[in-house]
C-alpha cells in the first residue's frame, strides 16, 4: 500500500498526540492524503478524545489529509473506538502487541488483532513489518484487546511469582543461579522466568519492561473482569505487588525489580550489579 512505502522512505510525519500517556504517529507522502494512525498508550482514558478531536480539527478546517486508518494497539475500549471511527468514515483495527522492546525493535511483535476485513487489508504492509506473528482473532474490534487482556493477566501474575519464587529460595539457601539453572528445566518455569529471573541474579534492573507498566496493564485487566463480573484474586495480588514497588520508588526500573518488595520483606539481599 502506497501509505506504508511513504513511510518506509522516511517522509514527513506528524504527530499530534497530547503528552498526556498518548504516543503515536501519522504517515503520509508529501501533498496527498494521511492513511494510517498507529495509537499506543499508557492511559486507555485519553485515547478515544484525542482521536476525535484530533480528526475533526482536520475536517472541520477543510484539510485534506483526513485519517483513513487507526491501528490501536492499546487495550479496554476498542468497541466504543470502532463505533466512532465508523462515524469518521475510518477503518479501525484493534491490534494490541506483546513482545517488548527488544521484540519490536527487531520486529518480531506478537499482534493480537480484530477488525473488519478492510482493514486488515489496510495494514496488512505494516503490521507484517513489525511482527513476527499476527493473530488474527475476528472481524469486529475487541477480541484483540480480550486476548491481549489474558496475555498480561498471565505475564504479570508470571513476574510476580516469580520473583517470588526466586527470593524464597533465597531465603532458603538456594543462589538464584542455581535457582535459574533448576527450575528453567522444571515443571514449574516459564518464559517470564527464563527471560526475568537472569536480570535479578545478575542485579540488571536497567528497564526492558518497567514496573510502572504493570499497574495500568493489571489495572485494565481487573476493570475488564470487573465488568465481567469476574473475580481474579491473583491478577489483584500481583497489582498489589507492583503497586508496592512503585511506592518504593522502583517504577522506572525493569519489572524484574518487583523482587526488591519481597527481598524488603524477607530482610534479605539480592545481588548486586558488579
Amino acid at each position: 500500500p502506497s501509505w506504508w512505502e511513504a513511510y518506509d522512505q522516511i517522509v514527513p510525519q506528524r504527530d499530534f498526540l497530547p503528552n498526556n500517556g498518548l504516543g503515536g504517529f501519522m504517515v503520509c507522502k508529501e501533498n496527498d492524503p494521511i492513511a494510517a494512525m498507529f495509537l499506543y498508550t499508557t492511559n486507555s482514558k485519553t485515547a478515544i478524545p484525542a482521536i476525535v478531536i484530533s480528526d475533526r480539527y482536520y475536517k472541520d478546517n477543510d484539510r485534506s489529509d483526513a485519517l483513513q486508518l487507526l491501528v490501536d494497539f492499546t487495550t479496554n475500549f476498542a468497541k466504543d473506538m470502532e463505533k466512532r471511527c465508523k462515524e469518521f468514515g475510518v477503518l479501525y483495527l484493534d491490534a494490541p502487541i506483546s513482545g517488548g522492546s527488544v521484540k519490536a525493535a527487531n520486529g518480531q511483535l506478537s499482534i493480537m488483532a480484530s477488525g473488519t476485513k478492510e482493514a486488515f487489508e489496510a495494514a496488512s504492509a505494516a503490521l507484517k513489518s513489525i511482527s513476527e506473528t499476527v493473530f488474527e482473532l475476528g472481524d469486529e474490534a475487541g477480541a484483540g484487546s480480550s486476548m491481549k487482556a489474558v496475555n498480561q493477566l498471565l505475564a504479570g501474575v508470571h513476574i510476580a511469582v516469580m520473583a517470588e519464587a526466586l527470593t524464597f529460595g533465597i531465603s532458603q539457601g538456594i543462589s538464584p543461579e542455581k535457582f535459574i539453572e533448576t527450575i528453567s528445566k522444571c515443571a514449574g518455569t516459564s518464559w517470564m522466568l527464563e527471560n526475568r529471573a537472569p536480570h535479578i541474579a545478575d542485579g540488571d534492573y536497567e528497564p526492558r519492561s518497567s514496573i510502572n507498566i504493570w499497574p495500568k496493564d493489571l489495572g485494565i485487566v481487573l476493570d475488564v473482569a470487573k465488568d465481567a463480573k469476574f473475580n481474579a484474586p491473583i491478577t489483584k495480588v500481583a497489582l498489589d505487588q507492583f503497586s508496592a514497588a512503585v511506592d518504593m520508588g522502583l517504577g522506572f526500573e525493569d519489572d524484574a525489580a518487583v523482587a526488591k518488595v519481597y527481598a524488603k520483606s524477607a530482610k534479605i539481599s539480592l545481588p548486586q550489579k558488579t
